[in-house]
C-alpha cells in the first residue's frame, strides 16, 4: 500500500462526494479510486453493454474505461462531475471497440450460408478435366463416324491441332 494512502473506510463511502474522491485521487490517494469505480461500474458496464451487446466485451471495455479513467485522473479539471467525464470516457470506448467488432464481423464471413463461389478462371487441374472432357467427346463422336482412312487421316490431324494425338487415337 503506498504510505500517502489511507484506507476508505466502508461506512463513509456513500457520505464521500465524487469529487472529495477525485481530489484524495489526485494527491496520491489510489484507494480512493476503488471507492469510485463501485459507486460507477454497474451504471458504465449497463451502459457500454447497450452499446455493444456483448456481455465479454461489455464487461472488457468497462474494465478498459476505468483504466483510461485512472490513467487521466490528473487531467481531470473538475469542470464537469466526475460521472459525466467518466461517461464520456466510456461512451468512447464503446464506439471504437463497436467499430472494431464490426471490422472482425465482416472479416468473419459464415460458410454456411454462402453459396460456393466459382473462379472464372480455372486453375490448371478444371482445365485439363475440362480439356479431358471435351477430348473424350470429340474422340467418341469422330472415331463412331469413321468408315474409311480419309476420315481417320483428318481425325488424326484434328487431334494434333488440338494439341492431344495420343488421347484421341485410343
Amino acid at each position: 500500500m503506498n504510505p500517502k494512502s489511507k484506507p476508505i473506510e466502508p461506512m463513509l463511502t456513500d457520505s464521500i462526494s465524487d469529487a472529495e474522491y477525485v481530489q484524495k485521487l489526485q494527491r496520491g490517494q489510489s484507494d480512493a479510486f476503488e471507492a469510485l469505480i463501485r459507486r460507477h461500474e454497474k451504471t458504465i458496464f449497463n451502459l457500454v453493454y447497450r452499446m455493444l451487446g456483448d456481455y465479454d466485451e461489455a464487461a472488457e471495455t468497462a474494465q478498459e474505461v476505468f483504466l483510461s479513467a485512472y490513467r487521466a485522473i490528473g487531467q481531470f479539471r473538475g469542470d464537469a462531475n466526475f460521472s459525466t467525464w467518466l461517461y464520456r470516457i466510456a461512451l468512447n470506448h464503446a464506439t471504437t471497440r463497436r467499430k472494431s467488432m464490426n471490422t472482425r464481423q465482416q472479416r468473419n464471413v459464415s460458410i454456411d450460408n454462402t453459396e460456393p463461389m466459382i473462379d472464372p478462371h480455372p486453375g490448371p487441374a478444371e482445365s485439363m478435366e475440362k480439356k479431358e472432357s471435351v477430348y473424350s467427346s470429340i474422340a467418341f463422336s469422330v472415331k463412331s463416324k469413321m468408315k474409311n482412312p480419309s476420315t481417320l487421316k483428318e481425325y488424326i490431324i484434328f487431334s494434333e491441332i488440338l494439341g492431344k494425338p495420343k488421347a484421341l487415337r485410343r
